[in-house]
């Protein structure tokens, strides 16, 4: 035994309760031998499933990551689909890939991927994993203090027994030794990583040193042509003082030239912006002008030229602008009196077209009156037929009493005749005179 590691007390093995006698064991030890995971890497990935499921996220980047390191595939991936939660998703992968994965090495593979996120987590999984084979050695010290851990906690208590208080013994002792590990590692990896970090500032601090140098040469060098690209010379000097003028600058290397390069990246833009703009200036120019070849042209002859030009054209343009205003105010007296003439026309087609509405009105009163008028011959039309039509009943009733009284009358005249002569000559009299007024009132 090496110094400083001591032996824990054994852990007690209390056998598994299973159900249907050996066919159920030998389906358990089929269960915990499928896939490229041994049993003691299924068992460390089952126990820790609860602390990675808290702590991993499926997402894109993870998704990518164990399908290159061949711990998922798309069946995999379509049995956790239907899960809830991200955590049952986790859970679920887990529990797949401790008899699905393929190839060799599954569980470290799944401890590589984990180093890009969380690398303790990975480092607790291989530290668990010596635990769960023996190889992970207790040191005195920490088998001390989880003794004491455990006297202080259960040391009188008879609630459990004394290889129960073993078990916690060896469990708090194994912990204690596996997160040491965890956590030496990973101060291991940060020494490194902080060694390689002073290592590549010391190489970027020379590489700054030597950067500044040669910006500040180039600065010395250039300042007259960066002064001609400025708009202000006051400006350019100032900007020139500040760019070197630094050594009296107790700054940090990398800020010093960081300060160097903004100014002379804004002396730069500023020149590169002038030119912009004249290069911009002169194309307009020419393209003004005509020009069509602005290689090897003289701006100042073309303007001159363009100059005259524009002279003669504006003594010709004013000459047949005068032109132009005379032909303008002939026109304008032309318009007046054109709009005078159609304003009285106007003025009389309205007088006249006033007349003709009131002829027009006049004529819908007559019209009215003439309906009127109508309505009222043909209301007494209506009364003269009805009042016709009764006397013409009348006439006919006169007419049917003449006819039978003249019958009568005649009857009664044979009578008489056969009587008398002056009975007879009366009562020839009286139907005369009933005929008589028969006759008047037919007649009316």
């Amino acid at each position: 035994m090496s110094k400083g590691v001591h032996r824990l007390p054994p852990m007690v093995k209390h056998p598994r309760k299973t159900h249907g006698g050996a066919a159920a064991s030998a389906a358990a030890v089929e269960e915990e031998d499928g896939g490229s995971m041994d049993r003691d890497e299924q068992k460390v990935l089952r126990r820790k499933k609860n602390v990675l499921a808290n702590h991993i996220q499926l997402d894109d980047d993870w998704v990518q990551g164990l399908t290159v390191n061949g711990l998922i595939n798309d069946g995999m991936m379509a049995q956790i689909k239907d899960e809830a939660s991200g955590y049952n998703k986790v859970v679920r992968l887990l529990e797949l890939m401790t008899t699905q994965c393929e190839g060799p090495g599954a569980f470290q593979r799944l401890c590589d991927v984990l180093e890009t996120r969380h690398p303790w987590l990975g480092q607790e999984l291989i530290a668990e994993l010596k635990a769960e084979r023996g190889e992970l050695k207790v040191e005195r010290y920490v088998e001390h203090e989880a003794g004491l851990i455990v006297r202080r906690a259960f040391g009188a208590s008879k609630r459990l027994s004394q290889a129960e208080k073993n078990d916690i013994h060896r469990l708090v002792a194994l912990r204690t030794q596996y997160a040491k590990e965890v956590w030496q590692t990973m101060l291991e990896r940060t020494k490194d990583e902080l060694s390689r970090q002073r290592h590549i500032g010391a190489e970027q601090q020379a590489y700054a040193g030597d950067l500044l140098r040669k910006v500040t040469d180039f600065v010395r060098v250039q300042q007259g042509r960066l002064r001609h690209n400025l708009r202000e010379a006051a400006e350019a000097s100032t900007t020139t003082q500040q760019l070197l003028s630094d050594g009296d600058d107790d700054r940090p290397l990398l800020k010093r030239l960081e300060h160097q390069i903004s100014l002379l990246e804004e002396l730069t833009t500023q020149a590169l912006l002038e030119k912009e703009a004249l290069l911009e200036e002169r194309k307009r120019a020419l393209a003004v002008l005509g020009v069509t070849d602005a290689i090897g042209t003289k701006l100042d002859t073309e303007i001159q030229t363009a100059l005259d030009k524009a002279t003669a054209e504006l003594s010709n343009s004013r000459a047949e602008l005068k032109r132009r205003d005379t032909k303008l105010e002939n026109l304008d007296n032309e318009i007046r009196s054109l709009r005078s003439v159609t304003e009285q026309e106007i003025d009389w087609r309205d007088r006249a077209i006033e007349t003709l509405k009131e002829h027009l009105q006049q004529s819908h009163e007559r019209v009215r009156q003439t309906h009127e008028t109508a309505g009222d011959l043909e209301r007494r039309l209506k009364v003269t037929k009805a009042e016709v039509k009764k006397y013409k009943a009348k006439a006919e009733q006169l007419e049917k009493n003449r006819r039978l009284g003249y019958l009568h009358d005649k009857g009664s005249e044979a009578d008489d005749m056969s009587v008398g002569g002056a009975s007879g000559m009366s009562r020839g009299g009286t139907s005369l005179q009933r005929r008589g007024a028969t006759g008047k009132a037919a007649r009316k």
